[in-house]
Protein backbone atom coordinates (compact mmCIF):
# COMPACT_ATOMS: atom_id res chain seq x y z
CA UNK A 1 0.00 0.00 0.00
CA UNK A 2 1.53 3.83 -0.83
CA UNK A 3 2.01 6.43 1.74
CA UNK A 4 -0.30 8.14 0.05
CA UNK A 5 -3.14 5.68 0.12
CA UNK A 6 -2.46 4.77 4.01
CA UNK A 7 -2.03 8.41 4.81
CA UNK A 8 -5.85 8.62 3.64
CA UNK A 9 -7.48 5.29 5.14
CA UNK A 10 -5.85 6.71 8.52
CA UNK A 11 -7.43 10.08 8.55
CA UNK A 12 -11.12 8.69 7.58
CA UNK A 13 -10.80 6.69 10.53
CA UNK A 14 -12.08 8.38 14.17
CA UNK A 15 -9.52 10.49 16.22
CA UNK A 16 -9.56 7.35 18.89
CA UNK A 17 -8.75 5.16 16.07
CA UNK A 18 -6.03 7.30 14.71
CA UNK A 19 -4.60 7.18 18.15
CA UNK A 20 -4.94 3.96 18.75
CA UNK A 21 -3.28 3.10 15.44
CA UNK A 22 -0.28 4.93 16.73
CA UNK A 23 0.13 3.18 19.59
CA UNK A 24 0.31 -0.34 16.92
CA UNK A 25 4.29 -1.07 16.24
CA UNK A 26 4.77 -1.21 12.67
CA UNK A 27 8.32 -3.48 13.49
CA UNK A 28 6.99 -5.68 16.30
CA UNK A 29 4.14 -7.73 16.87
CA UNK A 30 2.42 -6.51 19.98
CA UNK A 31 -0.32 -8.65 21.78
CA UNK A 32 -3.65 -6.36 22.83
CA UNK A 33 -2.28 -5.94 26.29
CA UNK A 34 0.41 -4.54 25.34
CA UNK A 35 -1.55 -2.31 22.97
CA UNK A 36 -3.59 -1.16 26.03
CA UNK A 37 -0.73 -0.76 28.28
CA UNK A 38 1.20 1.34 25.64
CA UNK A 39 -2.32 3.66 25.43
CA UNK A 40 -2.42 4.72 28.72
CA UNK A 41 1.20 5.23 28.46
CA UNK A 42 0.02 8.02 25.63
CA UNK A 43 -2.19 8.94 28.12
CA UNK A 44 -5.29 7.51 26.11
CA UNK A 45 -8.23 7.00 28.59
CA UNK A 46 -10.52 4.84 27.03
CA UNK A 47 -12.11 1.21 28.18
CA UNK A 48 -10.75 -2.03 26.64
CA UNK A 49 -13.88 -2.50 25.07
CA UNK A 50 -13.08 0.35 23.14
CA UNK A 51 -9.17 0.08 21.95
CA UNK A 52 -10.46 -3.42 20.79
CA UNK A 53 -13.20 -2.30 18.84
CA UNK A 54 -10.89 0.61 17.07
CA UNK A 55 -8.15 -2.55 16.58
CA UNK A 56 -11.00 -4.25 14.91
CA UNK A 57 -11.70 -1.44 12.84
CA UNK A 58 -8.38 -1.01 12.18
CA UNK A 59 -7.68 -4.09 11.15
CA UNK A 60 -10.56 -4.02 8.48
CA UNK A 61 -9.69 -1.72 7.03
CA UNK A 62 -6.43 -2.87 6.40
CA UNK A 63 -4.30 -0.36 8.50
CA UNK A 64 -2.95 -3.01 10.39
CA UNK A 65 -2.61 -7.21 10.43
CA UNK A 66 -3.73 -9.66 13.18
CA UNK A 67 -0.79 -12.22 12.07
CA UNK A 68 -1.54 -14.22 14.95
CA UNK A 69 -4.86 -14.20 17.26
CA UNK A 70 -4.26 -10.66 19.47
CA UNK A 71 -1.53 -9.81 18.39
CA UNK A 72 -1.24 -7.23 16.15
CA UNK A 73 1.15 -4.64 13.93
CA UNK A 74 0.75 -1.52 11.72
CA UNK A 75 1.12 -2.05 7.36
CA UNK A 76 3.98 -0.57 6.18
CA UNK A 77 3.99 1.46 3.30
CA UNK A 78 5.64 0.93 -0.26
CA UNK A 79 7.51 4.03 -1.27
CA UNK A 80 5.76 5.83 -4.02
CA UNK A 81 8.12 5.69 -6.99
CA UNK A 82 9.80 8.78 -8.37
CA UNK A 83 7.58 10.02 -12.00
CA UNK A 84 9.60 9.00 -14.60
CA UNK A 85 12.13 12.06 -16.34
CA UNK A 86 13.07 12.28 -20.09
CA UNK A 87 16.55 10.06 -19.79
CA UNK A 88 19.27 12.11 -21.50
CA UNK A 89 22.00 9.92 -20.31
CA UNK A 90 22.99 7.06 -22.43
CA UNK A 91 22.15 3.07 -21.64
CA UNK A 92 25.28 1.52 -19.14
CA UNK A 93 27.14 -0.47 -21.92
CA UNK A 94 27.30 -4.29 -20.48
CA UNK A 95 30.82 -5.77 -19.86
CA UNK A 96 29.41 -9.14 -21.60
CA UNK A 97 28.13 -8.62 -25.36
CA UNK A 98 24.73 -9.96 -24.34
CA UNK A 99 23.10 -11.05 -21.15
CA UNK A 100 22.51 -14.69 -23.15
CA UNK A 101 26.25 -15.47 -23.07
CA UNK A 102 26.65 -15.09 -19.23
CA UNK A 103 26.88 -18.77 -18.59
CA UNK A 104 26.29 -17.62 -14.57
CA UNK A 105 22.96 -15.87 -14.67
CA UNK A 106 20.73 -18.65 -13.69
CA UNK A 107 23.27 -18.96 -10.28
CA UNK A 108 22.82 -15.57 -10.11
CA UNK A 109 19.08 -15.37 -10.24
CA UNK A 110 18.69 -18.83 -8.00
CA UNK A 111 21.15 -17.08 -5.17
CA UNK A 112 18.76 -13.77 -5.24
CA UNK A 113 15.50 -15.89 -4.97
CA UNK A 114 17.34 -17.98 -1.89
CA UNK A 115 18.24 -14.47 -0.58
CA UNK A 116 14.49 -13.26 -0.38
CA UNK A 117 13.34 -16.49 0.64
CA UNK A 118 15.90 -16.67 3.74
CA UNK A 119 15.01 -12.65 4.71
CA UNK A 120 11.36 -13.61 4.88
CA UNK A 121 12.07 -16.98 6.68
CA UNK A 122 14.20 -15.46 9.19
CA UNK A 123 11.22 -12.59 9.65
CA UNK A 124 9.21 -15.15 10.20
CA UNK A 125 11.51 -16.87 12.58
CA UNK A 126 11.99 -13.43 14.44
CA UNK A 127 8.24 -12.71 14.56
CA UNK A 128 7.32 -16.33 16.20
CA UNK A 129 10.35 -15.56 18.85
CA UNK A 130 8.97 -11.97 19.92
CA UNK A 131 5.06 -13.69 20.36
CA UNK A 132 7.15 -16.42 22.43
CA UNK A 133 8.43 -14.00 24.52
CA UNK A 134 5.38 -12.56 25.43
CA UNK A 135 3.60 -15.75 26.06
CA UNK A 136 6.47 -17.14 28.58
CA UNK A 137 6.09 -13.32 29.97
CA UNK A 138 2.60 -13.68 30.38
CA UNK A 139 2.73 -17.39 31.86
CA UNK A 140 5.37 -15.83 34.30
CA UNK A 141 3.11 -13.36 35.75
CA UNK A 142 0.21 -15.60 36.06
CA UNK A 143 3.07 -18.30 38.20
CA UNK A 144 3.65 -15.29 40.50
CA UNK A 145 0.04 -13.97 40.77
CA UNK A 146 -0.57 -18.04 41.75
CA UNK A 147 1.99 -18.08 44.05
CA UNK A 148 1.04 -15.49 45.98
CA UNK A 149 -2.52 -16.68 46.38
CA UNK A 150 -1.05 -20.49 47.57
CA UNK A 151 1.56 -18.14 49.80
CA UNK A 152 -1.88 -16.26 51.40
CA UNK A 153 -3.82 -19.53 51.86
CA UNK A 154 -0.66 -20.76 53.29
CA UNK A 155 -0.35 -18.30 55.68
CA UNK A 156 -4.27 -18.77 56.83
CA UNK A 157 -3.98 -22.34 57.31
CA UNK A 158 -0.81 -21.56 59.40
CA UNK A 159 -2.55 -19.22 61.96
CA UNK A 160 -5.27 -21.47 62.18
CA UNK A 161 -3.09 -24.58 63.51
CA UNK A 162 -1.47 -22.30 65.65
CA UNK A 163 -5.07 -20.87 66.99
CA UNK A 164 -6.00 -25.03 67.32
CA UNK A 165 -2.71 -25.75 69.20
CA UNK A 166 -3.66 -22.47 71.76
CA UNK A 167 -7.15 -23.52 71.78
CA UNK A 168 -7.00 -27.46 72.54
CA UNK A 169 -2.82 -27.51 73.84
CA UNK A 170 -0.48 -29.53 72.24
Amino acid sequence: MKQSKLDRMINDQTIIAQKIFNCVPMTEVWSKKQIHVEAKRQGIQQGCKVIDGCLHSLRNSGLIKEPTPGYFTQVKATPEKPKLQSVTAKPKVETMSNKKDDPFLPVRMKITLLEAKMKDFNKDITDTLKLLTVDIDEAELKCLEQSENIDGELEKLRAFRDAMKNAFGD
